[in-house]
């Protein structure tokens, strides 16, 4: 009985609220719309739905009656703005709150579920951040409201004031906690994702001790496996290419290549234009160089499948060439407002130079790496081969047999 008697005084508020509403300027009440719905339409069938569902509501005329005043005054400079008003949570508002009082009148389990859905999907709805309205206001406005229906409240006789104020209580502490699971989720899902676009640039030991500290310790190892890769015949085919077509075809390869060098245990650095830079073995995989040379095995296979699949159509595609070089290097973090993970050493420098001096579609090594892996796979040797830079150096071609 409390509860129906309570609803229906806040009701006839409500119900004057919404008769103000329709008062707003045609600009607002028709072009304003919410899904699609013109405010007035929405307002309209609102007041319908009011009167349908509480019996009984007096016909307030004194604009005193409006409890929502203290909301009101400040819209009044938008009445012509509609893009202020559109970009308000007011609109909403009105929605939120008539499932308040649906709530308020009922107080069962199913009410309030209606009531908390209602309220996280209207959230959702709204533009919080950088506009007029801020999270904060929208439930200033809330607790200003709350406050007039405790004065209404204790200014009348026909209601016991303070069971009733502590059924609107509960509701509103009810909201807030709606309100903070809302924005709670909307943090943890930004950190999710803001955590994940760290990783995917920085590899993962790297990045947290980043998050923890600020910043990362360069690494420096004594031995690691540097793996690069260029299209050859690129530059030519690429200018008779659409823009797009070049760009879907990158990301093709490119993303072929990551899902290799992640199964080797491989960490991928950078693609330099049409070029692709890995390294394996700076965080303890004593493999690095023999799974190197299986990485460089699966992206050959890889590219020498795509060619094919491409001339097949009558369609002209790069070659390959795959430099692999094995020794010391430094990495580290470098900038402030843009991270970048890089390795710097003559080890990168040789493997540079293992490509350039590699053949199309053959991988190219090093005696370095030679030396290690001589024992699991087979080599061509190439004898001395000089190497911009660096002058004459032995070579070795990775036998690999593609179909």
């Amino acid at each position: 009985m409390l509860r129906e008697k309570l609803s229906l005084l806040i009701a006839n508020y409500f119900r004057f609220h919404l008769k103000e509403e329709l008062k707003k300027s045609e600009k607002l009440l028709n072009h304003i719309t919410l899904e699609g719905i013109p405010f007035r339409e929405l307002t309209e069938k609102m007041i319908q739905d009011l009167e349908m569902d509480f019996s009984g509501l007096e016909n307030l005329t004194d604009p005193e009656f409006n409890f929502f005043r203290k909301w009101n005054h400040r819209w009044k400079k938008y009445e012509t703005g509609v893009l202020d008003y559109e970009l308000s949570t007011y609109k909403l508002y009105n929605q939120i709150y008539y499932k308040k009082l649906l709530d308020l009148r009922d107080g069962t389990e199913e009410s309030r579920k209606t009531f908390g859905q209602k309220i996280k999907e209207h959230l959702a709805k709204s533009s919080f951040f950088g506009k007029t309205v801020t999270f904060g206001l929208f439930f200033r406005g809330e607790t200003l409201m709350r406050e007039t229906i405790r004065e209404i409240l204790f200014a009348q006789n026909e209601i016991p004031s303070e069971d009733a104020y502590q059924i609107i209580w509960e509701q509103s502490d009810f909201m807030g906690k709606c309100n903070y699971e809302y924005f709670e989720g909307i943090l943890q899902e930004a950190y999710a994702k803001s955590d994940a676009l760290l990783k995917n640039i920085l590899p993962d030991s790297v990045a947290e001790e980043l998050k923890t500290n600020g910043k990362a310790s360069p690494i420096h190892v004594d031995s690691a496996t540097v793996l690069f890769t260029d299209f050859s015949g690129f530059t030519k085919i690429a200018t008779n290419m659409n823009p797009q077509d070049l760009i879907r075809e990158l990301d093709i390869c490119f993303s072929a290549f990551d899902f290799i060098t992640a199964k080797y245990n491989l960490e991928k650095i950078k693609t330099i234009g049409d070029s692709y830079l890995c390294v394996g073995g700076l965080f303890g995989d004593s493999l690095h160089a023999q799974n190197s040379c299986y990485a460089a095995i699966e992206i050959l296979q890889f590219l020498k499948n795509r060619k094919l699949e491409k001339e097949k159509e009558g369609i002209s595609y790069w070659n390959i060439r795959i430099g692999i070089h094995t020794g010391a290097l430094v990495a580290g973090v470098i900038g402030e407002k843009k991270f970048a993970f890089d390795i710097w050493g003559d080890t990168v420098n040789t493997a540079s130079r293992m490509e350039s001096s590699g053949e199309p579609g053959k991988i190219n090594v090093s005696e370095e790496l030679y030396l290690v892996v001589k024992d699991i796979f087979s080599f061509s040797c190439r004898g001395e081969i000089e190497a911009k830079g660096k002058g004459k150096m032995k070579m070795y071609l990775l036998d690999v047999i593609v179909p």
